[in-house]
């Protein structure tokens, strides 16, 4: 989170990202990012919108964007590329 702040974010912004960082670790912080793939984050992403609000799930779900681009960036998961027929 020190380096999402760095960016010079406001601390309203950081507030509501540490708040679904938690969310994200309550359902996925036993598994390792990389055992992470679509059906298990979709499946989680249901899972939210019974007990969420669609504009928070929308913040969880950019949340996790960040996270899996920063993972991708360091070399600890590998980007899926779709092909498209």
């Amino acid at each position: 989170m020190d380096t999402y702040i760095k960016t010079g974010v406001k601390k309203s912004t950081v507030r509501i990202r540490e708040k679904e960082l938690n969310v994200l670790s309550k359902y996925l912080a036993a598994a390792p990012i990389a055992s992470i793939n679509y059906s298990i984050y979709q499946k989680l992403i249901n899972k939210l919108d019974d007990d969420y609000a669609r504009t928070t799930i929308k913040g969880i779900h950019s949340t996790a964007r960040i996270i899996f681009k920063f993972a991708i960036s360091v070399k600890k998961i590998q980007p899926v590329i779709l092909l498209l027929r």
